[in-house]
């Protein structure tokens, strides 16, 4: 539903000259662990940005232009009785929107959005997950103003509700290490430390990083030698349920684009390829409100979209430690 809430605001929106960060979308903890969700801002700037659309500068402001309040009643709103333990600190470490101009020589809005989530406990933090990327309009939503504070708002509930539940890191930082905790956590990595990684299969990004694979499995191609599962005994593992597997020398990460070597260098692990392969555009679901006829036009452009974005150069795509995206942009 959360695709649909666009057509429903107010369309003279677009002739203000401010835009607000939305307070949409369920945050309620429905596993009743948490107690509260408190607030850091570890921004250097808390200048949101302007952009420009239709010959007129947009700013971007939280509501009641305070970041606090707007956690803080976001929660309330869902939470009204707490019923659980757990403090979750929400730290928000850069928010910033422009006009950028892409690969595919589109002027896009984007949001440069870094936010990170921990558990507190008695006064020491452990990490829980994060957003990092610069990021453009959700498919779902308009190419404006509206369409990139709407998938801010998304984010922020994301990261949120998958941070009640959340294993926490078993390495206890101080308040004054949050502005740095990636010198902390990233480092103590075994992906990271280790001189070679484990061979084996890895399930998902924090099996990778804590080097901790599935042992015993073959490998099971097809004629194109595309890796389609993996095989122990009578079990088998299909393709999709594989973040990635190594064989001691290299290590391939499954992709949108197939399974792509993994490489790594003093900035981290990465794969050389472009957004348009990893990250392929879907069908905007508005066209299935047109029949038929509008899911065929929609297949057909989003069909010729992709194929052009795969064109588009490569280059070094690193992938997250601390959440397993891809980070584009940075």
């Amino acid at each position: 539903m959360f695709r649909y809430l666009f057509l429903l605001l107010p369309l003279f929106a677009f002739s203000q000259k401010t835009q607000e960060i939305y307070v949409m979308g369920t945050i309620k903890d429905k596993s009743n662990t948490t107690k509260s969700v408190s607030f850091i801002d570890l921004r250097e700037s808390k200048d949101l940005g302007t952009v420009t659309f239709k010959g007129k500068q947009v700013q971007f402001i939280f509501p009641k232009n305070d970041a606090e309040i707007f956690v803080n009643e976001w929660f309330l709103k869902y939470n009204k009785d707490p019923k659980g333990n757990n403090n979750i600190v929400l730290v928000l470490e850069k928010l910033h929107f422009a006009n950028n101009p892409t690969e595919d020589e589109k002027n896009h809005f984007t949001a440069d959005f870094r936010a990170s989530t921990f558990l507190e406990k008695e006064g020491q933090y452990f990490f829980l997950s994060r957003v990092n990327n610069l990021y453009t309009p959700n498919q779902d939503f308009p190419e404006n103003p509206m369409g990139i504070a709407l998938t801010v708002t998304q984010l922020f509930q994301s990261l949120l509700n998958q941070s009640y539940t959340k294993t926490p890191s078993t390495l206890a930082l101080s308040k004054e290490s949050l502005s740095d905790y990636e010198t902390f956590l990233v480092p103590s990595l075994a992906a990271n430390k280790n001189p070679e990684l484990a061979s084996g299969i890895y399930s998902d990004f924090e099996s990778f990083f804590s080097q901790s694979p599935l042992l015993g499995y073959e490998l099971i191609r097809n004629a194109n030698n595309e890796v389609k599962s993996a095989k122990k005994g009578e079990e088998t593992i299909p393709s999709y349920k594989i973040f990635a597997y190594s064989d001691g020398n290299k290590a391939h990460l499954n992709t949108a684009g197939g399974f792509l070597e993994l490489e790594k260098d003093d900035k981290g692990f990465f794969v050389t390829s472009n957004e348009g392969t990893l990250n392929p555009a879907q069908m905007n679901s508005t066209y299935g409100m047109f029949g038929l006829i509008g899911a065929g036009i929609g297949a057909i452009e989003t069909s010729a979209k992709n194929k052009a974005a795969r064109k588009l150069p490569t280059s070094k795509i690193y992938i997250d430690p601390l959440s397993g995206k891809y980070i584009y942009g940075k």
